[in-house]
């Protein structure tokens, strides 16, 4: 092996050791050899709850699949740190907070992003977004 590949393959071991990635979870292949860059408008709705919440999502994804990125409500002030990841048949996992408060589970196809998760109410919240124009 050569040093750049070692060097590699000890980031990669770093990043899955500090719990960057969930082992369970594999990347998807993008069509292109680039990153994709979206922002989204998003919907947030509960099962049980009236009303909608609105917020900005954007999202770089890595050609080896890996979700980066950030959500801010237009609600509640700072922007919260997203990864996940995408798989080649449109599923993608999302986790929303710097310690994945909130998990996502749903499809993203075409830039347009269909999502469920739980939160500790045990309400469901379901995440639509959409290309900003």
């Amino acid at each position: 092996m050569t040093k750049n590949t070692l060097g590699a393959l000890a980031a990669a071991a770093a990043i899955v050791a500090a719990g960057a990635f969930p082992l369970a979870a594999g990347a998807a292949t993008v069509t292109t050899g680039q990153s994709q860059t979206y922002t989204l408008n998003v919907i947030t709705t509960r099962q049980f709850d009236a009303g909608e919440f609105d917020g900005v999502l954007r999202l770089t994804i890595s050609p080896d699949g890996y979700v980066n990125g950030s959500y801010h409500d237009v609600d509640q002030g700072l922007p919260k740190v997203v990864t996940g990841a995408l798989e080649p048949d449109g599923r993608i996992w999302l986790d929303i907070g710097s310690s994945g408060q909130l998990h996502l589970n749903g499809t993203f196809r075409n830039g347009v992003l269909h999502a469920v998760g739980q939160i500790p109410t045990s309400d469901t919240l379901y995440f639509d977004a959409a290309p900003r124009h």
